[in-house]
């Protein structure tokens, strides 16, 4: 449970940094197969900017988890805080957990 945390936690504090390339690597060998790190900053070109996260829960089943937390964006000049958001990992097949960012 405790690294399922970790690494939401570093993946958001990469995403805060604008740090794309390296928050491309948590993500799952199929969400990779299905777009380079090119598409994934693509995906954060119109995002407004992400402030922060508390994890409210974790819930782990085989292979697969689910983080469940709170998101602090910055936008129009307002803090807005998006509650109860899902964060699904799954156990790739060298037992690294990683991130699942296109649902597909």
């Amino acid at each position: 449970m405790n690294e399922v945390v970790e690494i939401v936690d570093v993946f958001f504090d990469l995403l805060i940094d604008k740090d794309y390339e390296g928050a491309y690597w948590y993500i799952s060998s199929r969400d990779k197969s299905q777009k380079n790190l090119e598409g994934f900053k693509d995906e954060f070109k119109d995002v407004t900017d992400i402030v922060s996260i508390n994890i409210n829960w974790v819930e782990i089943k085989n292979n697969i988890a689910v983080v469940g937390m709170d998101l602090t964006d910055f936008y129009d000049g307002e803090e807005k805080v998006f509650k109860d958001i899902e964060v699904s990992l799954i156990k790739e097949e060298d037992g690294d957990w990683q991130i699942v960012f296109w649902n597909l």
